[in-house]
Order: C-alpha cells, then structure tokens, then sequence
C-alpha cells in the first residue's frame, strides 16, 4: 500500500476515453522521428535488406550477421557512414529483434569495429568550393531585377554571415520530407538601425524544436548583409503582404534546396554545394582570426564538426600572400610547406620567427596529419596517434613532448 501525505491534493482532470489515449499516444509517436529521418532510416534499412539478399543470410540481425555486413560495406563506403547506416538498422529492426542492440555490443561487433578503423580509419573529408568575400562581391556587382534575385542575394548573404545551413533557410527538394514546423515565419522579423533578427524554429543542434533567435548585425562596406534584407523584405511585402513564411520566390512558393544551389553553380562555379556557404562564412571568420569556440558557437555546433567547415587551402593562401611581405624566411612560410607534407615525415626544416633555419625531428613513424595551428612560440600539429607542441627558441634549439595525447 503507497502512503502519501495527507495534505497532497491533485488538480481536478476529467479522464480519457481508451480510444482518445490510444490516438494521442500515436500522434506523440509519430513526432518522435522527422519523415526526412525516417525516410533515411528505411534507406539503411534496405541496405541491410539486400545485404542479407545478396549473399543468402537469414536476415536475423546477429552479431555474425551484422559483423560481415560491417566488413561488406566499408570496402564501398566510408566507415562513418557504415556506422550511421547501422543506427538505421538498429532503429528499424528493433520492434522485430528486440535483441538487436545488445548485438551490436557483442564482444564480435566491437572487435570487427576496432580491426575496421585500424584499415581504413580516417579517409577525409570531401570539400566542396567555399565560397569567398571576392565571390560574394562578383553576385552584387550586378543589380538583382525581381523578386528571386533578391531573395537569392539574401539567402546567400544571410546564410554566409550567420553560418545557417542552407536547410534552414529553404525546403527540401522531396514533397514528404517538409513540414510547416521548419518553415520561417514572417511575424518572427525585427528590424534595428544596426541590425536585423529572425527566429529559426529549429537547428541542426536542436532536437526540442526549440526556437532560436538569429541575429545579423549590418557591416560597413559592400557586404553588409542588413541591405539586401532590407530590399528583400520590401519586394517580399509587396508582393505577398498575407503570406507567412519569411522566404518566398515569385511564384509564392518556399524556395528549395537544389533551387538555390542551381543558381549558386550558375553564378560562381559547379564545384559549389549546399555546405559552401557555411563553410565560406566559418572559413572567414577563421582568416579574421576568430577563436575557434567563438565559430563555434557562432555556427550553434554542438561538437568539433565546425573544423570541418574551415577549408585549410583558403587558410594557406593567406599565410602565404602575408608571407610575401617579409624579406627573410618566417614561420608562416613555413606552416605552408608542412601543411604539404602527407604523411608527416620523421622530421623536417622550417625557419623560425627569428629567420634561423631550424631541423626538427618529430621522432615518430610517418603519420598522417590531422590538425595544425600555430602559436607564439611554436607550431602545434596533432597525428592519427599523437599531439605534439614544438618550441623553437632564439637559440635554435628545439624540444618536443606531447601534453595530453
């Protein structure tokens, strides 16, 4: 028998039918999993599916079972994605194979994991083109005429300051995968003299549907991002003074996906994707000599995937256009020669700050180099194994450790 205290009184609730809990339980199910999400998952799904087809598998997912798909996949995909088609699996399978998670901890499936990174581990990243200040410049050098080319100049100007993905400021391609509740609504704008602010319902960090204020402060210069949202919003109210959504094209419907990347290769280059314009805005910031946490917090990323975003090759070139400046060898100069050398070697020459050429020896085996960055008083690069700081002093000696890997 509970006992409870005598003074504790519940607030009066009428009871549910068994059929109006039924429905409500289902309906909050049914937000549990985003249709784009589920869509993905029956993707990995099929995956496995034809896995197990191909190759005459009962399709119980068994340590086994789930180990030689593992070996399978990866000699076709990257590792990362083996393991993001494994959560689909799990997430899929599960109501039929209640046991399914505690295979995938099987003592085999974490063995195969572990041989699996030690053969191919890290493969990189692909880039696509970032894009530039220089190539933002080019798409306003030339008036926008309607309304699309408006809305075009503010999503690429907004999306690039702000390090929006482009999903948040546009609709997917495929019919299923929208829903209202991502949309940006038009009530949620404040203007300032200095700045402009909309609300985002929802982020690629946010798995609440938490509302999140982007704020956008206007710049001197051509790129000030403020103007064109400015001429955008007046040619938008125009046109649609009663629609909701904040983004719209001439034809009154929410720009798409490929709508805006289609226009962005036809404008700049083909070797531009969705990612370009986040990746141009964290890159920007890192030239301007941003701390990392603050483009990190900038972008709303809750995990270290923002280094991703900062393309090294922009970063280079502007080390070696401040290089040229200098008459005598300096440590940038330098930081452009290391950063070529894949894998890292036992050891390599670099001038320091003071011009004195420098021998270092890393007194390791080859690694390939995952991180670099450079400090007052020496060069820090991180491998598949190790962190190590390097010193280099007025008197041309040189020390090594590794403080924390």
């Amino acid at each position: 028998m509970l006992a409870t205290p005598t003074k504790s009184r519940q607030p009066l609730r009428s009871a549910w039918s068994h059929e109006q809990l039924i429905r409500e339980h289902a309906i909050t199910l049914g937000f549990a999993l985003d249709n784009s999400m589920l869509q993905t998952y029956n993707s990995h799904l099929q995956s496995y599916l034809s896995f197990c087809k191909l190759h005459l598998l009962n399709l119980e997912p068994t340590p086994d079972t789930l180990s030689f798909y593992i070996v399978f996949m990866a000699h076709h995909i990257k590792l990362t994605s083996v393991m993001q088609y494994l959560s689909g699996i799990v997430n899929s399978l599960e109501p039929h194979f209640p046991n399914i998670r505690a295979n995938c901890h099987h003592i085999l499936m974490t063995r195969t994991l572990v041989g699996a990174r030690k053969l191919w581990g890290f493969t990189g990243t692909q880039h696509k083109c970032a894009l530039t200040e220089d190539d933002l410049l080019v798409l306003l050098m030339h008036p926008a005429k309607d309304l699309d080319e408006e809305l075009f100049n503010t999503i690429v100007l907004s999306t690039f300051h702000a390090l929006l993905g482009l999903g948040e400021t546009t609709q997917p391609d495929t019919r299923s995968k929208r829903t209202f509740r991502k949309v940006t609504l038009h009530l949620s704008v404040r203007l300032t003299p200095t700045t402009f602010s909309f609300m985002l319902p929802t982020h690629k960090a946010n798995h609440f549907f938490e509302s999140s204020t982007i704020l956008i402060e206007s710049r001197s210069g051509l790129l000030c991002p403020r103007r064109p949202f400015i001429s955008y919003l007046a040619a938008r109210d125009a046109c649609f003074p009663l629609h909701a959504q904040l983004w719209l094209r001439l034809t009154g419907q929410v720009p798409t996906n490929s709508w805006v990347v289609n226009k962005m290769k036809h404008t700049w280059d083909s070797d531009i994707g969705s990612h370009s314009l986040c990746s141009g805005g964290a890159t920007s910031l890192a030239l301007a000599g941003t701390a990392d946490d603050h483009i990190q917090a900038h972008g709303h990323w809750s995990s270290n995937a923002y280094q991703t975003y900062i393309h090294n090759t922009l970063l280079c070139s502007s080390l070696s256009s401040r290089a040229t400046q200098h008459s005598t060898p300096t440590c940038e100069t330098s930081l452009l020669l290391f950063l070529d050398l894949h894998p890292l070697p036992t050891s390599f020459t670099i001038p320091n700050f003071y011009g004195h050429w420098s021998h270092i020896h890393t007194n390791s085996a080859p690694q390939h180099l995952s991180m670099l960055s450079l400090h007052p008083t020496g060069i820090e690069y991180s491998t598949t194994s190790s962190c190590c700081m390097i010193y280099i002093t007025d008197s041309t000696q040189e020390k090594e450790h590794s403080p924390h890997c």
